[in-house]
């Protein structure tokens, strides 16, 4: 019967590079401390060891806390602070001498000392350096159409774990960055269907078919004399609807529906004048 080599007997050349090789460091300019001019920190990667001592930590300080006050034993809210404030504690370093000390007292010196906008700066800072270290798949912001891709494929699969399987390759920062991108498109999309809800309110206000009834009318740009011209009418106006809706005519459509609500005739001479420009 043959017996497996335990880990601890051999090394391979890969494991003596990792141990030897040294850690991922990076100097920041430290922006946003208030009273603090040109200040620098140093930021170090953490590996699975140093980010599990950090929740050791958090642990500790989150039981010292539920002591006195037992309603915090499950508030996951503190619990969430205290683990991100033993992370950066370990992560950040003294640019002067980053081998042998931290850049802040302790865990619990943050916690006392540093505001939630100062400490959002602190992980912000570390998150980006390391997304620049372990980018992931940054392809995927290549292009709106990619996410949009991206995201019906999430929907379309989201009853099964292919979302997890997927979404587990990509670093918090570009998770981070899709998901704000996916909100703008999201509330663009919304403008813009309100919008068309606006006019097919005045359309039907002004008894004209909305987009889905009828064929489109010209889209063509208004001449600066159409324009005019319907806005020194429609000041006139006691409708109120009909004032704020010449404000923002571009198209010949638009204007077909402000004319419409002045109670023009498509026969009468203004009428033409604003359609011929």
């Amino acid at each position: 019967m043959s017996t497996m080599t335990t880990a601890t007997e051999h090394k391979s050349k890969l494991a003596s590079q990792t141990e030897s090789s040294k850690p991922h460091r990076k100097e920041f300019d430290l922006v946003g401390f208030p009273g603090i001019d040109k200040g620098k920190i140093v930021f170090q990667i953490q590996n699975n060891g140093d980010t599990s001592d950090a929740l050791v930590v958090a642990y500790g300080m989150r039981d010292a806390e539920a002591k006195k006050h037992s309603a915090m034993a499950d508030n996951a809210s503190l619990f969430a602070d205290l683990n991100l404030i033993s992370v950066l504690h370990r992560a950040a370093r003294d640019p002067e001498k980053p081998d042998e000390f931290p850049a802040f007292p302790s865990p619990e010196w943050m916690r006392r000392q540093l505001h939630t906008h100062e400490l959002s700066i602190l992980r912000n800072l570390y998150n980006a350096f390391v997304a620049e270290v372990f980018p992931g798949k940054i392809e995927l912001l290549d292009s709106s159409e990619k996410l949009q891709d991206f995201v019906r494929l999430v929907y379309a699969n989201w009853k099964n774990d292919s979302p997890d399987i997927a979404l587990a390759e990509f670093s918090h920062e570009v998770l981070k960055e899709c998901f704000i991108r996916t909100c703008v498109f999201y509330g663009d999309r919304e403008g813009e269907l309100k919008a068309v809800q606006a006019e097919n309110a005045m359309l039907r206000a002004a008894g004209v078919k909305t987009r889905d009834e009828e064929p489109e009318p010209g889209e063509g740009a208004l001449s600066s004399y159409a324009v005019r011209l319907l806005a020194e009418t429609a000041n006139t106006s006691q409708n109120d609807m009909v004032r704020e809706a010449v404000d923002d005519i571009h198209t010949e459509r638009q204007a077909i529906i402000a004319m419409r609500m002045l109670g023009w005739s498509e026969k009468s001479p203004s009428w033409k004048r604003v359609i011929e420009g």
